[in-house]
């Protein structure tokens, strides 16, 4: 697992971003290269870089150093929008254990010994479950869920067509 580590500057347009819903598929999007996930991605050159606005002047030369801290999901998930627009990001991956993932963040956003306590558990016992080694049984994901506020529901998957 790789660790993600932000600057100030990156930490303070995140947090101010306006579009909750490009905000949770960014914080999704980094928990997935922490994962060693990286997906589709490309080296921007020098012209590219001209193009979407980024001058050399705003970057640190390679004697300056940087000063980064870790980044935390949970600090960008401060408002209901978002933290629903996150775990629907990490329900469309597919991945189970993106999901558990998913919702020990907003846990951990929201107070850990709070959602704990109100789906009966003990806040360790909760961090187990939802963390990355967890295996928690469906009827806790249902009670965090529950606790959180939120509520599964079935639809029919879209038909995929054959050539």
């Amino acid at each position: 697992m790789l660790q993600i580590r932000q600057t100030a500057s990156f930490r303070k347009w995140l947090m101010h971003l306006e579009d909750r819903t490009a905000k949770a598929r960014l914080v999704r999007r980094f928990e997935r290269l922490a994962d060693g996930h990286a997906g589709d991605h490309r080296f921007l050159g020098a012209a590219n870089d001209r193009a979407i606005g980024v001058h050399a002047m705003n970057r640190p030369s390679r004697t300056q150093s940087v000063r980064t801290v870790p980044f935390d999901s949970a600090e960008y998930l401060v408002d209901d929008e978002t933290q629903l627009a996150y775990l629907n990001a990490a329900l469309a991956e597919g991945d189970a254990q993106a999901m558990v993932t998913a919702l020990g963040t907003v846990a951990r956003a929201r107070g850990m010994s709070q959602v704990a306590k109100r789906c009966g558990l003990g806040r360790e016992s909760l961090y187990k479950a939802l963390s990355d080694s967890g295996n928690p049984a469906f009827t806790t994901i249902v009670g965090v869920a529950s606790a959180l506020g939120y509520a599964f529901e079935m639809r029919a998957a879209p038909v995929k067509r054959t050539g």
